[in-house]
């Protein structure tokens, strides 16, 4: 069969500003920690399966984040109560840890673990009544939760150690922490690699992550809903250039690759907005297909599956249209089903779309690539792992990153919006 369908998944890497710039700490932990567990996973899964070709949108704020933890310029307080041996913890250091490491999922992490089941079950204890080893123990089965399974299991630890389910000793929690830190280190350079390799096509958004379609003018949502909103309006759109132009500058200059997408900050955008995309250097964007289906509603089928062409004051900028139905089943709906119930689902669903083609076209999934996993068993890899595999092997259907299905499918004029 030929290829009629590029799946395009389009992977939104984000967590807003936590570091204090004055301090360098960050006041939350979730940049280092979704880095170590659920970015590192994704780029292990790309790493197996060469051929699956994905495009990550990371954004400015993210990458400078995961760039000061990798060069020792940032800490929190999650990482210092795992760096720390339990031995030099104070009373109230090892309440927090108490109180900050028995809040994880519980279904997925906690109970089923016998050992974290346990200290679960002693969190009104008061902390002075807690073992130096189950104190220990808690922050190895922290750390284990929230790295990725399938790089320690990779090499990254001695498989002796993760054979253990407690008993953990100070050299135990202090390899952990290292391995968890290494993931950190070595993220962006990892990910530049597979960028390189063709394999990854990067894309960004704004840098401060700000609304870009309202920051050049907040009276373009009177086009959408009947609102009152502020007067005078807010209207910079010198201010919405520059973000889009550091956006891409940082990026680039982080991971040393080309940058020629923008997923913009919510996927919100506006004829202006894009204009503004293209004089930042953009020569793609993405959105909700809600914007596309608006201007054309009859036979969302024919219209959604292709990229469009948007002539701006600016230049031409090619879109391309998320898949709501599909990217919300992954990001809320299939981590209830078994992965092969759910795989099964997607890939009928692909099929059904592949099929009712009349002409080769672009399926655009696009989704967090951190919030979904908490809720999917052992982190979402086995269910991302044979999704890919399967998409991979379906007749007709080619995984693309966003460039590779546009070069390969010429965009049709898009309506004014």
């Amino acid at each position: 069969m030929p290829e009629l369908l590029s799946v395009c998944f389009l992977w939104h890497f984000h967590q807003p500003q936590y570091q204090d710039l004055t301090s360098g700490t960050a006041l939350l932990p979730w940049t280092r920690l979704h880095c170590a567990r659920n970015y590192a996973m994704m780029l292990e899964l790309l790493e197996e399966q060469p051929a699956v070709h994905v495009t990550i949108n990371i954004t400015p704020v993210l990458a400078t984040q995961l760039d000061a933890y990798a060069h020792g310029r940032s800490s929190d307080e999650w990482l210092e109560l795992t760096s720390t041996p339990v031995t030099k913890l104070g009373m109230d250091q090892r309440m927090r840890l108490i109180t900050l490491f028995l809040d994880v999922n519980r279904e997925r992490i906690i109970d089923p673990d016998a050992r974290y089941t346990e200290l679960y079950r002693l969190r009104n204890e008061p902390p002075d009544s807690w073992s130096e080893q189950d104190l220990r123990d808690l922050q190895c089965k922290f750390i284990l939760a929230w790295t990725c399974s399938a790089d320690l299991q990779a090499g990254l630890v001695d498989r002796t150690l993760l054979a253990k389910s407690r008993d953990y000793t100070e050299e135990d929690r202090t390899a952990l922490v290292n391995a968890q830190q290494e993931l950190v280190r070595n993220f962006l350079p990892r990910l530049a690699r597979l960028a390189a390799s063709g394999q990854v096509e990067l894309a960004t958004s704004p840098f401060a992550h700000p609304i870009i379609p309202l920051l050049i003018d907040t009276d373009v949502a009177r086009s959408v809903q009947d609102t009152p909103f502020p007067q005078p309006g807010f209207r910079h759109p010198e201010d919405a250039f520059m973000q889009l132009e550091l956006g891409k500058k940082t990026v680039e200059d982080l991971l040393h690759q080309r940058v020629r997408g923008c997923w913009p900050s919510e996927g919100s955008v506006s004829q202006n907005a894009v204009a503004e995309i293209a004089r930042a250097g953009f020569s793609w964007t993405a959105t909700d297909e809600e914007i596309l289906l608006r201007e054309l509603p009859d036979e969302p089928h024919r219209v959604l599956y292709r990229p469009y062409r948007a002539q701006t004051r600016a230049g031409e900028v090619t879109m391309v249209f998320r898949d709501r139905g599909l990217s919300d089943a992954i990001g809320f709906w299939y981590a209830s089903l078994t992965k092969e119930h759910a795989v099964g689902q997607f890939l009928d669903s692909v099929r059904s779309i592949r099929d009712a083609l009349d002409r080769p076209g672009v399926l655009s999934i696009i989704l967090d690539g951190e919030n979904a996993w908490e809720f999917y068993p052992e982190g979402g890899a086995p269910f991302l792992r044979a999704l890919y595999a399967a998409l991979a092997d379906e007749p007709g259907v080619r995984l693309s990153t966003v460039a590779e299905a546009i070069e390969r499918n010429p965009a049709t004029p898009m309506p004014d919006f």
